[in-house]
């Protein structure tokens, strides 16, 4: 009788409209046979072991981009999902109107909802737009492997933020808090991060906030239970019902935190020694084609990854 696959599934949030990189920076070529940088992230999850790829996607990203994509998928053995982040999924009738008149996604812990239909799985999320690392995955494939990832127990890889900015302007980060055992305390979403001089500042609602130079700092690198989309459903819920506008966004580090709050979960923090780059604004574009020119002439990526 044949066994039942064990995947080992990587979601992927490339739903976002790139707004301060002024384009598509999902489909964006940076490298000389078209790879894009979430194509860096799939081959190295395919080398730690991923085997299943869950992108979650807008309706702008050319039908071709899929195509290559799903060759990809074909060549390595992998399975390549695509679902996309539709406005009124998940909103209940009363808030269709209001899901109608946004233009930009609900932000990133919708995006992780909207793969609920295909992911049955303990399973990690990524940025499309981030570059982790081959380390980051081989670590968080340990804990897949060993079977830690549980409904109350989640893991996330964590980096410091002195690694995480850009020359080009401010980022937005999850500043996190941790305990003596890296469980995470608390981690709050920050969205004007910059160095100044010799200082990292962060523009918040309550006022300027000096962050320290090795504090940990999420990216959007979490190891989730599948039991993560029926809290993120009821969240998601509170979020609309607490006041959600069209520019408002739901995200990860707040509805983990109000999971944290509530005592459903604990989150285990890993700090990567990986060296993490990152696409925000068009600038950033020429220091990652520097990058990874660097990567491939060390032999840790071949000239053509596919």
């Amino acid at each position: 009788m044949e066994h039942s696959k064990t995947y080992k599934t990587l979601v992927i949030l490339a739903g976002g409209l790139g707004s301060r990189y002024k384009g598509l920076k999902q489909t964006d070529a940076l490298w000389t046979s078209g790879e894009t940088l979430l194509e860096f992230s799939i081959f190295d999850a395919i080398l730690a072991g991923f085997n299943k790829f869950v992108l979650i996607v807008n309706p702008h990203i050319a039908k071709d981009y899929f195509t290559r994509l799903e060759q990809i998928g074909i060549k390595k053995n992998v399975e390549m999902h695509f679902v996309p982040q539709e406005m009124d999924g998940f909103v209940s009738e009363k808030y269709i109107g209001l899901a109608k008149e946004r233009s930009k996604p609900w932000g990133t812990a919708h995006a992780v909802l909207t793969a609920k239909s295909v992911v049955n799985e303990s399973f990690v999320v990524i940025n499309a737009d981030d570059f982790y690392g081959r380390t980051s995955y081989i670590r968080i494939m340990e804990s897949m492997s060993a079977d830690t990832i549980k409904n109350d127990s989640y893991e996330m890889i964590a980096f410091p933020v002195n690694a995480t900015l850009s020359e080009n302007g401010p980022v937005s980060r999850g500043v996190c808090r941790v305990d003596d055992a890296y469980n995470l305390i608390e981690v709050v979403e920050h969205t004007h991060i910059q160095r100044q001089g010799s200082e990292i500042i962060s523009e918040t609602a309550a006022g300027t906030e000096i962050l320290n130079e090795k504090d940990l700092v999420s990216m959007n690198f979490w190891c989730f239970h599948p039991s993560v989309f029926d809290f993120l459903q009821d969240q998601f819920l509170r979020y609309l019902q607490e006041g959600a506008d069209l520019k408002s966004e739901f995200y990860i580090p707040e509805a983990i935190q109000n999971m944290i709050n509530d005592h459903y979960i604990k989150v285990e923090v890993h700090q990567s020694n990986s060296q993490w780059m990152g696409l925000t604004y068009p600038e950033d574009k020429d220091v990652l084609k520097v990058f990874l020119s660097g990567e491939i002439k060390k032999g840790n990526y071949p000239a053509q990854l596919w």
